[in-house]
């Protein structure tokens, strides 16, 4: 496997030398975002622009701008959907990285580019993120869970998604949980195969699992019958298959498996919460006298009534066939979390919206709550398991994250009661309109209580 930090270096000089300096780039954007009163500008980073990723991001801007913008500004996307290229079979690493820093130049060359979210493929966002980097633009990478994207402190780029380390740790503690005692590993030999796979070995042996057998693999093989064919001799060994590779890829090996009668339940990275892989399940695992079921790790609760809320909206805009899923809530969140750092800062400028990112409470999502550490990873982002049991999506979590009785505002609402007193100075955040029609104090013991409160909290 070529050195991690050697490609960052021949990443960094495939960017470098065709700009004005860094320096230079980050004061000319500070300078114009302090100036602009134009409207706030995101870029969108997506190789579909009719991507859910793209709707929920969309949603998000129409209903900021519905309510009169963020800092009286409106907001505007821009959406680049050049990563479509590297779908063509023809195109390498390299090449797709050329791609990913391509359209990351076509934000930076744009001063009055605030933040960007997307870059699909951890690949694209992590050379992305060195532009991005250097020309002081906030990132937030919504499906990027490869280490290397937060492993340089780099203080303009955040992930929103539980790395590959984190997601391999919560599954082995739910896998533990479940009763696995024996497992096989199987993962392709993509960076991302082995990161999961090592993370998921390393914390299942401390939860006492033993793993029977690990193979990797090519993801580009036509079949795996040899592979299946070694799982059926040890079948009786084993108790759950872990499996890391792509959708596709796991959904040949789950229905290969399956006709040479492997009933073993698979557990799986979050690239398996996808349609394809969801409809073999169905097929396969609709019998109750299979009681251990395949599970999934995800971000989206469909029971959820925040998350109903949103697909109710989703499908508001874009009709009722419309599939809201994670994607389409990654979207939605991410523009609503530059909302949320805007408004507390009170700034477009990048540096400032950092720095509150970095710093903030956590707001609460589609997704779940968003909080960050220094190094730009999500803090405490605790996954749900997805299975299929009974006709219906089950979702259970190996920790409550609601248990918590810390106030969490939703992400992009600062201010509950609509006072302009923002709720984490706010002595009286939750008044009525009524409560409020005199007005409330603006400073003091009493900030954001009603004029005539004669007793706090009154």
């Amino acid at each position: 496997m070529i050195n991690q930090k050697l490609t960052m270096l021949i990443i960094a000089l495939l960017i470098s030398g065709c700009h004005q300096s860094y320096d230079d780039s980050k004061k000319e954007r500070e300078q114009t975002l302090r100036e602009s009163k134009g409207s706030i500008i995101i870029g969108v980073a997506w190789p579909n622009e009719e991507h859910n990723f793209v709707k929920g991001a969309l949603l998000a801007a129409k209903e900021i701008n519905h309510n009169g913008g963020i800092l009286n500004q409106s907001l505007k996307l821009l959406i680049n959907d050049g990563e479509k290229a590297i779908f063509n079979s023809s195109v390498n690493i390299r090449a797709a990285q050329h791609i990913g820093i391509g359209v990351a130049n076509s934000y930076a060359n744009n001063s009055e580019v605030v933040a960007v979210i997307g870059h699909q493929f951890s690949k694209l966002a992590i050379s992305a993120s060195i532009v991005y980097q250097n020309h002081g633009i906030v990132f937030l990478a919504p499906t990027a869970t490869n280490l290397n994207l937060t492993n340089h402190n780099f203080n303009y780029i955040f992930r929103m998604h539980p790395s590959n380390a984190e997601m391999g740790k919560q599954l082995a503690a739910y896998s533990h949980k479940l009763g696995h005692k024996k497992m096989v590993i199987l993962h392709d030999r993509s960076r991302y195969g082995y990161e999961l796979a090592d993370s998921f070995l390393h914390h299942a042996e401390k939860d006492g699992i033993e793993l029977v057998m690990r193979r990797s693999f090519f993801a580009n093989r036509n079949n795996f019958i040899d592979l299946i064919v070694d799982l059926r001799l040890i079948q009786k060994d084993f108790e759950a298959i872990f499996l890391s590779t792509s959708s596709a890829v796991a959904s040949k090996i789950y229905e290969e498996s399956r006709e040479m009668k492997i009933m073993a339940p698979f557990v799986g990275g979050e690239t398996l919460d996808s349609q394809q892989f969801w409809n073999l399940v169905k097929i396969w695992e609709t019998i109750d006298e299979l009681p251990a079921k395949s599970i999934v790790p995800t971000l989206f609760q469909e029971s959820d009534p925040f998350t109903q809320t949103f697909i109710k909206k989703f499908k508001q805009e874009y009709g009722e066939s419309a599939q809201a899923e994670r994607y389409a809530a990654l979207g939605y969140d991410a523009i609503k979390i530059i909302e949320h750092a805007v408004k507390i800062s009170k700034s477009t400028v990048p540096i400032k919206i950092a720095e509150t990112l970095r710093y903030m409470p956590p707001c609460r999502g589609v997704t779940g709550q968003y909080q960050f550490k220094t190094n730009g990873n999500i803090r405490n982002k605790n996954l749900y398991f997805k299975m299929f049991r009974q006709g219906k999506f089950e979702y259970q979590r190996f920790e409550d994250q609601s248990a918590t009785n810390q106030k969490v505002w939703e992400c992009g609402n600062i201010d509950s009661d609509k006072d302009n007193i923002p709720d984490y100075i706010d002595r009286c955040p939750n008044n009525t309109q009524a409560e409020i029609s005199k007005g409330v104090y603006n400073q003091g013991i009493y900030q954001g209580c009603p004029i005539d409160t004669d007793e706090l909290g009154d």
